[in-house]
């Protein structure tokens, strides 16, 4: 198949994840593999998809879809990336073995950025919040070297977790900082991330963080 058909694939699940409509997006992914098995992104975006289900079984089948991506593109970052986040969302810092993988090898600026902003996550799903501050400072620091055309979102991905950790360290001050800092770049967002569930979800936070009225 084409890749009009893969980015086509690509922008539904993209909108299915952002409104958390997982099992709309396990039966298109599972419908696109039946027209290309071997395409690596597709088990890649079926693994994203049971890594944020709850479960074990789903745990079970996001690691299959990441070993999957693995056999298929052992070069290709994703698979670490998704291999790390299963074992973030359960607080293990096993996570950490992956993203310093990334930051080892030969990846791109921006996946190394994703790989310390992970580390970052990592540590803070682990309640080790001193390392957690100390690698979302480090991804601040290290955005320049992106040269992105979007800086503004890539700002606001930090912000937001910086906000999430100093609320959850009881840093209220720091917190209601980078609440106000998440809230000016919310309106750089693609309207269709900031109008989904996940995203409204997100506006609501950041707002009652930063001490806003309704």
């Amino acid at each position: 198949m084409s890749k009009e058909f893969e980015r086509k694939v690509e922008k539904e699940w993209d909108k299915l994840m952002w409104n958390c409509e997982y099992k709309k997006g396990e039966k298109l992914i599972k419908k696109a593999l039946k027209i290309e098995p071997n395409n690596p992104k597709f088990w890649y975006f079926l693994g994203h998809i049971y890594d944020h289900m709850p479960g074990k079984e789903n745990e079970r089948k996001a690691i299959e879809c990441y070993k999957k991506v693995k056999s298929l593109a052992p070069d290709w970052v994703n698979w670490r990336m998704g291999m790390a986040r299963v074992y973030w969302r359960k607080g293990s810092l096993r996570a950490l073995r992956y993203y310093r993988e990334i930051l080892k090898s030969k990846s791109s600026p921006v996946e190394k950025s994703l790989a310390m902003i992970g580390m970052g996550i990592a540590y803070y799903q682990a309640k080790k919040f001193p390392q957690a501050e100390k690698w979302f400072l480090k991804a601040l620091k290290f955005l320049p070297k992106l040269k992105s055309k979007h800086p503004e979102i890539d700002k606001f991905g930090i912000f937001s977790n910086l906000m999430v950790l100093y609320k959850n360290w009881g840093k209220e001050k720091e917190a209601r900082k980078y609440a106000k800092k998440a809230l000016s770049l919310f309106r750089f967002l693609p309207s269709k991330h900031r109008n989904s569930k996940s995203g409204k979800k997100c506006l609501k936070i950041m707002k009652e963080i930063a001490g806003y009225k309704k």
